[in-house]
C-alpha cells in the first residue's frame, strides 16, 4: 500500500484533498486484491473440477479418460454402502484415516479392515488381478 502511494505521489502535484486521494488508491488496491483472489478460487475450483488441462487435448485420450472414470463409477456402486462410505473419503477425497474414522464413526481397526476388502472387492471388479488391494504387487507368500 504505501509502496502504490509512493508511486503516485509524482504524477499527482498539487492534491486538493490528500485524505479522499488516499481512499481512493485504497480502495483500488482492495479491489486489486479481491478481483486477485477472487480469480484464484475460479482456478482452483475449476482444476479441483476439470482436472489438470492438458496443453494438447488428445480426443482419444479424453475417450479412454472418460470410460475409465465411468468403469471406476460403476466398480463403486457396486461396492455396498458400508465400503462405499470409507472408500471414497478416503482414496478419492484422500481424507487422512483419523479423519475417515471421525467421519464413519469406526475404529482405526474397523477402517481398516473395511477399506481393505472395499479395495480388494474394486480391484476384482475393474479386473486387475495382477495387483494387491492397494495398488501394489502381491508378494509371493511360498504358496
Amino acid at each position: 500500500m504505501f509502496l502504490t502511494v509512493h508511486r503516485q505521489l509524482p504524477a499527482t502535484g498539487a492534491l486538493r484533498s490528500p485524505p479522499a486521494w488516499l481512499l481512493e488508491i485504497t480502495r483500488n488496491v482492495v479491489r486489486h486484491v479481491w478481483r486477485t483472489r477472487s480469480r484464484a478460487v475460479r482456478r482452483a475450483d475449476a482444476l479441483r473440477r476439470d482436472g489438470p488441462v492438458a496443453a494438447v487435448a488428445d480426443p482419444h485420450a479424453q475417450l479412454e479418460r472418460r470410460q475409465e472414470a465411468d468403469r471406476l463409477e460403476r466398480a463403486l456402486a457396486r461396492l455396498d454402502a458400508g465400503q462405499r462410505e470409507v472408500v471414497w473419503p478416503s482414496d478419492v477425497q484422500q481424507l487422512p484415516s483419523a479423519a475417515v474414522a471421525a467421519l464413519t464413526g469406526l475404529s482405526p481397526e474397523a477402517l481398516r479392515v473395511r477399506r481393505f476388502r472395499a479395495r480388494r472387492q474394486l480391484a476384482r471388479q475393474l479386473g486387475d488381478r495382477g495387483s494387491g488391494a492397494y495398488g501394489e504387487p502381491r508378494r509371493n507368500r511360498g504358496k
